[in-house]
């Protein structure tokens, strides 16, 4: 592969090459999230890659000039509480006792998670005339973490080689043994969380559903194996409101759409079939059901996402926000945890860091390409609005930041075929 930095200003067709690995072998490490060299994590070096590339392609990006918007915003709010925190001597962030960065460089992360995003956008849209390229090799990755999940999973139950987990664990701690307490075990694969293998394999899902295979089912095996709520919901939401949405609007192939449900019970049905075998507290149903029913009677402050409200219900909203990662550290020294604690929303996030308007830019943002025009056939624009729609739901109980997959999608709905 010709990966050589000055080739790409060569020739376009070199940039494009070039540009094609790069996206492809920064997909492949995001989905290694729990493998690190050393104290930095594989996925980073594939963002800070990608950084790199769009540097060096930036002539070539085209962006929504709302995330342009979204970003100095970002940059002027931190700005601002910079200078505040001058003025008062003293600044009241100060990093947990288990934090494994400083101020500085936890600060300059989530800068580094923005850029990654942005350059992952862009490349993914200019390279519109290799959509196809990219897309079967989304699914063909989805296809192969599944298969890893999939021994991860009989591994950890009867004791085979699992992978090596070099990256601490969301609480902090070296992952020393995988365990879970759930009604049955759940799939992690390369993952550091059931929660984020789901979220990362909703896209190549989707997908895989245009011409349903042996792929889209072992990959809803793998999805139904995380026990993830988030997942589910987010599934069931995105696959709906596509459907909903394509058939208010003008798309070629609608009567496509009718098939849809039927598709999606037979799918459902092949993959429960294993379920149907455990019976009482192990049944996925009942699982399902014990965790959803207090949602439903008394909210989402009964969720395992309830802390995030309570925070909410008792903390005022900064007019222009905190600045990018000073809001996670207040919430953290709310919850008196030794390790920084994330909103888990992007919502909230938003809102506590960059205030009313950022959150406002990006919903302006979000929304793009639910307003541009409908190119592809139904049965190409429905995976992708269905991923669309469901890291919408995901973004309000799970991802706190933009990731890379996310950026795929947004790509291949927005950007011209």
């Amino acid at each position: 592969m010709k990966l050589l930095l000055p080739y790409w200003h060569s020739t376009t067709a070199g940039a494009r090459t070039g540009a094609m690995a790069t996206l492809k072998a920064v997909l492949v490490l995001s989905a290694f999230e729990a493998v690190a060299i050393g104290p930095v994590p594989i996925e980073w070096l594939g963002l800070a890659w990608l950084i790199i590339a769009g540097l060096f392609l930036l002539n070539y990006l085209r962006v929504p000039i709302s995330i342009y918007a979204l970003l100095g915003w970002a940059v002027a709010v931190q700005i601002i509480n910079g200078i505040g925190c001058a003025y008062a001597w003293k600044c009241a962030y100060d990093m947990p006792p288990g934090a494994t960065t400083s101020y500085p460089v936890y600060i300059a992360l989530r800068y580094f998670s923005v850029l990654a995003f942005i350059a992952a956008l862009g490349i993914a849209t200019w390279l519109q005339d290799k959509r196809e390229e990219l897309v079967q090799f989304i699914i063909k990755l989805g296809t192969v973490i599944a298969v890893i999940a999939l021994y991860v999973y009989v591994a950890e139950l009867s004791g085979l080689p699992d992978i090596p987990r070099t990256r601490l664990g969301t609480d902090g701690q070296v992952v020393t043994e995988v365990a879970f307490s759930y009604a049955f075990h759940r799939a992690l694969g390369t993952f550091r969380e059931p929660s984020h293998l789901a979220a990362w394999m909703v896209l190549p899902f989707f997908l895989s559903l245009t011409k349903p295979t042996w792929k889209s089912l072992l990959m809803g095996t793998v999805l139904l194996l995380t026990g993830s709520l988030t997942g589910f919901v987010a599934i069931a939401f995105g696959g709906g409101m596509a459907w909903i949405y394509l058939l208010t609007r003008r798309v070629r192939g609608k009567w496509w759409l009718w098939k849809l449900p039927l598709t999606a019970a037979l799918l459902i049905g092949l993959a429960l079939i294993p379920f149907t075998m455990l019976s009482g507290e192990s049944n996925l149903g009942s699982v399902i059901a014990d965790r959803i029913t207090p949602i439903l009677e008394f909210g989402v402050r009964e969720s395992n996402r309830g802390y995030v409200y309570d925070y909410a219900a008792e903390s005022s909203i900064p007019i222009l926000g905190e600045g990018l990662g000073n809001s996670t550290l207040s919430f953290t020294q709310w919850m008196r945890s030794d390790v920084v604690s994330g909103f888990l929303s992007l919502y909230v996030n938003a809102l506590y860091s960059l205030g009313i308007a950022g959150l406002a830019i990006l919903i302006v943002f979000l929304s793009r390409p639910l307003f541009g025009p409908l190119r592809y056939h139904a049965k190409e624009a429905w995976p992708l609005f269905a991923a669309y729609f469901a890291w919408l739901v995901m973004f309000s109980i799970h991802a706190a930041e933009l990731p890379i997959m996310f950026a795929m999608t947004y790509a291949l709905i927005t950007a011209r075929p």
